[in-house]
C-alpha cells in the first residue's frame, strides 16, 4: 500500500496539469496543422512569430447567433417606422417581413434570443432586462467592422484593408489571423525558373504568365548605381517624395555589394524602379559618361524597363500587400505615361490604385492607429497615385474612381529630417517652404481642379459657365496658395522657382479655360476676350521663363513637353486670334504674340522635329497665322517659320513621290512606329481611330474659330499627350 505524501500530491498535480496541455494550441487548430504542444510556445508559433495560446486557457466557445440581438432589431424597426412616418421611400431590410406587426417582431426576436447555448448565459453579463450586454457589444463591433472596414497589419511593411459584406457570414477569426493567412498566401513560393526568356511585353500578361527570373546579371556596378542614385535624389525625388532616403540608400548599398540578398524581394523592385526613373531623367551625353559609349540612353532605358517589370513579377505584385512594392510600381508608372496607349496605361494605373485600396491607403493611417512614420509615407504615396490615375483616366476618357470612403489627409508640410521609422510622436507641421513645397502646392491646386469638375478640367460643358462666379472661387484658391506656399519661395532655389511657375500658370490656366468655354459658344464678350489674351500670354511667358532657366535643367525630364497646364490652349488661342485678325489686334498685340510663339518653338524642338499629328497641325496653323498677321517689328522671316515651311514642302514632295492613289493618312506611317524595345508591338496609335472618324487630312486648311473647331483641337491635344514620344524616348509629361 503506497503512502500518500505531499510530494506525491505535487506529482499528481503536475500530472493533471500536464494532461491539460496535451491539446493543440489555438493557432495550430485553426491552421489544421500538427502541434508539438511545447511550452511556452509550440514550434509552429515560434517559426511564424505568433503568440502561442493553449486551448485550455480560453473560456467556453460561444456559439454565433444567426440573428442580431433584440435591441438591434428593435432599433432597426424604430428607424424604419420613422422613415414611414415621414413618407421617405426605402427598401426594408427583411422585405415582406417589414410589414409584420411590432408584436411579431418581438416574438421573432424572443425566439432568436432563446436559441443559444446554456453556456452563453454563464459567460454573459446581463442588465436589468436580462439581455446579454457583452454579446450585444461583440456583435456591434462586428457590424461596425463590416460597415467601415478595417486595416489589418501583419508582417513588417505589410497591411491589408478589408471591407466586404461577405464577412458577415464568413468566420475569419480575428484580424491577426486573417492577415497572417494573407501573408502566408503571398509568401507561398514557386520554383524560380532561371531563364533568359524575356518578360512578356504586356506587363499584366507578364505578371500572370511569365516565370520568375533571376536578375542578378542586371544589377549595375557600384559607380553606375551611385550615379543613378544621385540623379534620382537631385532630379526626381524633389518632385515625387514617396521614398525614405536613408532606406533607399541602404537598398542601393546592398544591391551593389550583395545583390543576391535583395533579388526577388520588394527591395529589388524599388531598386530597379529608381534606376529606370533616374535613367529617364538623364540626357544622352550623361548616359554615355556613366555607362560608356556602348550603351546609349535608349539601351539603358530598355534594360531597366525590363528589370523593373520583371522584379515586380518576381514578387507577384498583383496580389502584394507590401507597401514597398506599391512604391516601386508607382515610380515605374510615373515616367511611362506616353509609352503605353491611353487605355493600357489607364489599366496599369488602375492596378496601382486597386493595390493602394487593398493596402488601405484610401483610409487615413492616423485614424487606423498606424505609427506616425507610416502615416506620413502612406499619405505621400496616396497623393501621388491620385493625380497619376486621374491623368490616365482623363486621357482614357473615363472618370476617376476614388473609393467613396476616401478620407486620407494630405501629407504634412515638413522636411524629411523630421521623419524616421520608429518615431513615437507625429511630426509637427512646419510653416514656410520645406522639401514638400512642390508636392503640397500641387495637391492643393489639384484638389480645387477636382472640385470644379469636368467644366474646369476639360471645358466640355454644354452650358456657358459663369465667369464671375468661377473667378471668385479661383481667387480664393489663388490666395490660399500664395499665402501658404508661394510667399515663402526663394526664386534662387530651383524647386521653389518651379513651384512658382507651375502654381501660377495652373491658376491662370483655370481662368483661361472658363473663357475658352464661352469662346466656343461664341458668347465671349470683348472685354473677356482681352482678358483671355492676357492670360494666354502670361502662361506662355511662364513656360518660356522655366524653359530658359539654367537652374531648372535638373528637371528637364519634367519640362520636355509643355509641362505647365494650359500651354496648348494658350498657343492655339493665340494662333486662332492671329489667324482671324480683322484689325481688332493692335500691332503691339501682334508682335507680343509672335514673340511668345517664337520662344515656344525655340524651347520645344519637338514642335518641329517630330512627326505627330498635333505638332504638324499646329505648324500649319502657325503658317496660316503668319500669313494673316505677320509681325511688324521685323523684316526677316523668323527661322522657325522657315523651318516649318521647309518641312511642309519636303513632306509634300515625299507624298507626291508615293502612290498617287494612296489614301491620305494621319501621318507618315514610316515614321510612326511603336517603341518595340520598350512596349508591346500591340501598342496602338491613339490618333488612328480618331483620324478614321474625323477624315483627317494634313493638307486641309484648319480653322480655329468655331465651337466645332475647338472641340477638334481639344481632342487633338488629348491624343497627342497620350501618344509615345518616339523621337527622344520621352516617356511622359507630369502635368502639374
Amino acid at each position: 500500500m503506497s503512502t500518500i505524501t505531499p510530494q506525491s500530491l505535487a506529482e499528481g498535480d503536475t500530472t493533471k496539469a500536464a494532461v491539460k496541455k496535451i491539446l493543440a494550441c489555438v493557432l495550430c487548430q485553426q491552421r489544421k496543422i500538427k502541434c508539438d504542444r511545447a511550452t511556452p510556445s509550440c514550434g509552429s508559433c515560434k517559426r511564424s512569430g505568433a503568440q502561442c495560446v493553449p486551448v485550455n486557457t480560453l473560456g467556453p466557445r460561444q456559439r454565433r447567433r444567426r440573428f442580431p440581438e433584440r435591441e438591434l432589431l428593435q432599433r432597426l424597426r424604430h428607424y424604419e417606422n420613422l422613415l414611414k412616418k415621414h413618407k421617405i421611400a426605402f427598401e426594408p431590410l427583411h422585405g415582406a417581413d417589414a410589414t409584420k406587426s411590432q408584436g411579431d417582431t418581438h416574438d421573432h426576436a424572443d425566439a432568436s434570443d432563446d436559441d443559444h447555448d446554456p453556456d452563453d448565459d454563464s459567460q454573459a453579463k446581463t442588465d436589468g432586462n436580462d439581455k446579454p450586454a457583452r454579446k450585444v457589444d461583440m456583435q456591434r463591433d462586428v457590424l461596425q467592422f463590416v460597415k467601415s472596414g478595417k486595416l489589418l497589419t501583419g508582417k513588417p511593411g505589410r497591411t491589408r484593408y478589408v471591407d466586404s459584406h461577405f464577412l458577415r457570414d464568413l468566420d475569419i477569426g480575428d484580424g491577426d489571423d486573417w492577415q497572417r493567412l494573407s501573408d502566408d498566401e503571398a509568401d507561398r513560393d514557386y520554383s524560380i525558373v532561371r531563364s533568359a526568356a524575356p518578360l512578356a511585353l504586356d506587363p499584366l500578361t507578364g505578371a500572370l504568365m511569365s516565370p520568375r527570373q533571376s536578375l542578378l546579371h542586371m544589377y549595375p556596378n557600384h559607380t553606375e548605381a551611385m550615379s543613378l542614385l544621385r540623379t534620382h535624389l537631385e532630379r526626381v525625388e524633389p518632385l515625387t517624395k514617396i521614398l525614405h532616403i536613408p532606406a533607399l540608400t541602404a537598398i542601393f548599398q546592398t544591391a551593389v555589394s550583395k545583390p543576391a540578398d535583395i533579388d526577388g524581394k520588394a527591395e529589388s523592385c524599388v531598386f530597379f524602379a529608381v534606376c529606370h526613373f533616374a535613367a529617364y531623367a538623364l540626357t544622352e551625353l550623361e548616359c554615355t559618361q556613366i555607362f560608356g559609349p556602348t550603351l546609349d540612353r535608349a539601351a539603358v532605358m530598355q534594360k531597366y524597363h525590363f528589370a523593373s517589370w520583371q522584379s515586380l513579377v518576381n514578387v507577384k505584385f498583383l496580389k502584394t500587400t507590401e507597401f514597398m512594392v506599391l512604391q516601386a510600381l508607382v515610380l515605374l508608372l510615373m515616367p511611362l505615361g506616353n509609352v503605353y496607349d491611353p487605355q493600357t496605361y489607364w489599366i496599369l494605373t488602375g492596378v496601382a490604385a486597386r493595390i493602394s485600396t487593398r493596402l488601405g491607403l484610401h483610409r487615413d493611417g492616423e485614424k487606423q492607429g498606424l505609427p506616425p512614420f507610416d502615416v506620413q509615407m502612406r499619405r505621400r504615396l496616396a497623393f501621388q497615385i491620385i493625380p497619376l490615375d486621374g491623368k490616365a483616366s482623363h486621357h482614357a476618357g473615363v472618370g476617376m474612381g476614388l473609393p467613396p470612403n476616401f478620407d486620407t489627409q494630405s501629407p504634412i508640410n515638413t522636411n524629411d529630417a523630421q521623419l524616421w521609422p520608429g518615431m513615437s510622436k507625429p511630426p509637427e507641421e512646419q510653416k514656410g517652404a520645406t522639401e514638400m513645397i512642390y508636392c503640397r502646392a500641387r495637391s492643393h491646386i489639384g484638389r480645387f481642379f477636382a472640385k470644379q469638375g469636368k467644366l474646369m478640367m476639360d471645358g466640355d460643358a454644354t452650358e456657358t459657365p459663369n465667369i464671375e462666379e468661377f473667378d471668385r472661387s479661383i481667387d480664393v484658391v489663388e490666395s490660399e496658395v500664395e499665402e501658404t506656399y508661394l510667399r515663402y519661395c526663394d526664386v534662387v532655389d530651383p524647386l521653389h522657382f518651379l513651384t512658382i511657375c507651375s502654381a501660377r500658370s495652373a491658376i491662370a490656366a483655370m481662368r483661361l479655360r472658363i473663357r475658352l468655354a464661352q469662346d466656343r459658344a461664341n458668347a465671349l464678350p470683348e472685354a473677356e476676350r482681352k482678358r483671355a489674351w492676357e492670360l494666354a500670354l502670361k502662361i506662355m511667358d511662364t513656360d518660356a521663363a522655366a524653359s530658359s532657366n539654367t537652374s531648372l535643367r535638373r528637371f528637364a525630364w519634367h519640362m520636355r513637353s509643355f509641362f505647365v497646364w494650359g500651354s496648348w490652349d494658350s498657343l492655339i488661342f493665340l494662333l486662332a486670334s492671329l489667324r482671324k485678325n480683322n484689325g481688332t489686334l493692335s500691332p503691339g498685340d501682334v508682335n507680343a504674340a509672335w514673340t511668345r510663339i517664337e520662344a515656344t518653338y525655340t524651347h520645344h524642338a519637338e514642335l518641329v522635329e517630330q512627326d505627330r499629328a498635333l505638332p504638324e497641325a499646329v505648324g500649319r496653323v502657325t503658317l496660316k497665322a503668319f500669313e494673316a498677321s505677320p509681325p511688324t517689328d521685323r523684316f526677316i522671316e523668323p527661322s522657325f517659320i522657315t523651318t516649318l515651311r521647309t518641312i511642309r514642302q519636303s513632306k509634300a514632295i515625299a507624298r507626291a513621290a508615293k502612290d498617287a492613289a494612296a489614301t491620305p493618312s494621319l501621318t507618315d506611317s514610316s515614321t510612326i512606329t511603336s517603341p518595340s524595345d520598350l512596349v508591346s508591338p500591340g501598342v496602338s496609335n491613339a490618333l488612328e481611330s480618331y483620324a478614321g472618324t474625323m477624315d483627317f487630312d494634313m493638307n486641309a486648311d484648319y480653322n480655329v474659330g468655331s465651337a466645332d473647331d475647338w472641340a477638334f483641337w481639344d481632342q487633338m491635344i488629348r491624343d497627342y499627350q497620350a501618344l509615345p514620344d518616339l523621337g527622344q524616348a520621352q516617356f511622359g509629361q507630369q502635368t502639374f
